[in-house]
């Protein structure tokens, strides 16, 4: 590849200028492959350049994009703290309502270990009255026992129970 200025000043033109001409062309010859190395090295610089104009308008373009979204986002903000606001009110009013049922969930808790507690008084007492009874019916005389047995009849006796009896039956 040949570059312009390495033929300047070799035309011929007389012999004073052939004595220069000799110099000159051996200096070429020592310089030419430092120069190709040069345009390489220059070349590559230029390149480089174009490249980062290249990336600077891409960025700049990118930025212009960045910019337009960020305020298209600052004309959304007021409805988007509304809404901020709306569900702020909402969490405050769920956290009224799980109050709430946590003292209606303490309330019927207490109200089952009563009924609970109650069931069990229940089974005492009729244990007490299956064993008063025994004691009731160990005191009855033999006849009134004996009869008992016989009539399937209650051995203590309750007003109207016989009256009632006799009209079921």
């Amino acid at each position: 590849m040949e570059l312009a200025f390495y033929n300047v000043g070799c035309e011929r033109a007389g012999r004073k200028r052939d004595l220069i001409i000799l110099p000159r062309r051996a200096f070429r010859r020592l310089m030419r492959p430092m120069l190709f190395r040069l345009r390489d090295i220059l070349s590559g610089l230029v390149q480089r350049h174009d490249r980062s104009d290249q990336n600077i308008l891409t960025i700049h373009a990118e930025f212009l994009a960045l910019r337009t979204e960020v305020l298209n986002l600052r004309g959304h903000l007021p409805a988007f703290q509304q809404q901020i606001d709306v569900l702020r009110s909402e969490v405050g009013t769920l956290r009224a309502e799980v109050v709430t049922l946590t003292h209606w969930h303490h309330a019927v808790s207490d109200q089952a270990r009563t009924a609970i507690a109650m069931a069990w008084d229940e089974a005492a007492v009729v244990r007490r009255l299956a064993i008063i009874e025994e004691h009731v019916e160990s005191l009855l005389p033999a006849n009134v026992r004996a009869a008992a047995q016989d009539e399937a009849i209650p051995a203590i006796m309750f007003p109207g129970l016989v009256k009632a009896k006799s009209q079921i039956g």
